[in-house]
């Protein structure tokens, strides 16, 4: 953000600050003429501070580790099933993993939930 140096003296002038102190107080030099606009830049946000391997990542629920363990295993067959010169559709092992999920039964899902909490 650019500030001109009459801004900045109308600024002075309504607030009761002098030209040398509002260059001071912006780290600017004192005494300094020839640039019409002053470059003030706001400070650069601060970076996050970078988590260690074992915290980046929440925990995994069921249908994680579900998908984890299989998906390969779907890769495998779907590839199989294609046809030459045919390409996987993009997605669609997620796609095949998550059916597969929701035709589990309910004690297949209560295994993989119970392997998430341990």
């Amino acid at each position: 953000m650019g500030i001109t140096i009459a801004q900045l003296e109308i600024l002075g002038s309504k607030y009761g600050f002098s030209m040398e102190d509002a260059r001071r107080t912006l780290g600017l030099p004192i005494g300094r003429r020839g640039s019409k606009t002053l470059n003030i830049t706001s400070p650069k946000p601060s970076q996050k501070p970078v988590k260690a391997p074992s915290e980046k990542k929440g925990t995994k629920s069921g249908y994680h580790l579900y998908m984890s363990d299989v998906s390969a295993r779907v890769k495998a067959d779907l590839v199989a099933q294609l046809g030459q010169g045919e390409k996987l559709a993009r997605g669609a092992v997620m796609s095949e993993v998550s059916k597969r999920w929701k035709n589990l039964p309910d004690c297949s899902h209560t295994h993989w939930n119970n392997v998430a909490r341990a």
